[in-house]
Parts: structure tokens; C-alpha cells; sequence
């Protein structure tokens, strides 16, 4: 029981790292739009 524990909280932990880093590119993405991809494109 113990171990399932573990395993689901390991899942939490995933779930969230990958929420934050989904949020953390959505906001920079909005700052900076794709004009940053296309400039490091093109040089």
C-alpha cells in the first residue's frame, strides 16, 4: 500500500512539472511570440 502511495505521488509530481512547464512556455510565448523563432531562423 505503501509503495502504490508512492507511485501515485510520483504521477502527481509529473503531472504538475509538466503543467508548470506548459504554463511557463505559454507565457513566454505570449511575450515573445514566434517573431523570436523566426529572427533565430534567419540568421
Amino acid at each position: 500500500m505503501k509503495k502504490e502511495n508512492m507511485k501515485k505521488e510520483n504521477i502527481d509530481n509529473l503531472t504538475s512539472l509538466w503543467t508548470l512547464t506548459g504554463t511557463a512556455f505559454d507565457a513566454y510565448q505570449s511575450v515573445y511570440g514566434f517573431e523570436t523563432v523566426n529572427i533565430g531562423f534567419s540568421e
